[in-house]
């Protein structure tokens, strides 16, 4: 591009990235409802129950598992129960004992049974997980006077995190002759991993392109650097 000395050429650049950052989330998990009871007027009855849970899932989920418990409403219990309620990463355990029933005795006919000993409860376990959500930066834009025989424009870009993800760049770069809007170049998106993305150069008329994202963020922000490199030979 043969650029006469009285006009002024300068391009428009634009980048947009792309890239995931892992969030933690929360979830409750189904309710299950643990129920014991003992009617023995002479033996304490030893009991447990384990629910066993389903854990979110997905392509872009992991590391999930039961973090917590809560009783989904007040404890139905008479006499002297001794329960505990613990969890692993997938299930739920309620176990314990619960003390003899109380029960009416009368000499030679015996005892016979008042009411029970039980223990009743709801209990809503809440599993944990990361979920990789993509993150969509705004389109960053710069105007850069021409230097020849190259040209390098800086841009930065407000990033999130980089995580170990896919990252993809993609460019425009459109020449501006005294203001006016030339034929530009719109670069397919190329896709890298934290360690960056590099479009390699890319022959664009009597010009050569490189798009180049550091996706580290310093202070928030990341570096997008596109060159644009005269041809010596011209055109």
């Amino acid at each position: 591009m043969a650029v006469p000395a009285t006009s002024k050429l300068s391009y428009k650049i634009t980048a947009n990235v792309s890239y995931s950052c892992p969030t933690t989330r929360s979830q409750d998990l189904a309710e299950h409802d643990f129920g014991f009871s003992n009617s023995s007027c002479e033996n304490r009855r030893n009991v447990s129950d384990t629910a066993t849970y389903v854990l979110p899932s997905g392509p872009q989920i992991s590391s999930a598992g039961i973090t917590s418990w809560r009783y989904a409403s007040g404890i139905d219990q008479r006499n002297n129960p001794q329960i505990t309620v613990t969890y692993t990463p997938t299930t739920v355990t309620a176990a314990g004992w619960l003390d003899t029933a109380t029960c009416i005795c009368v000499p030679i006919a015996g005892c016979h049974l008042d009411h029970d000993t039980h223990w009743l409860v709801g209990v809503i376990p809440t599993a944990t997980y990361i979920e990789s959500v993509q993150q969509v930066a705004a389109p960053i834009s710069t105007t850069t006077e021409a230097s020849i025989p190259v040209t390098t424009a800086n841009l930065s870009i407000p990033t999130a995190c980089n995580a170990q993800s896919a990252h993809n760049l993609s460019f425009t770069v459109t020449p501006e002759l005294n203001g006016v809007a030339q034929q530009g170049y719109s670069s397919p998106v190329f896709t890298g991993d934290e360690k960056g993305v590099d479009s390699n150069p890319i022959p664009f008329g009597a010009l050569t392109l490189e798009g180049i994202w550091n996706p580290n963020p310093v202070g928030g922000n990341s570096s997008v650097s596109v060159t644009i490199t005269q041809n010596a030979c011209g055109y």
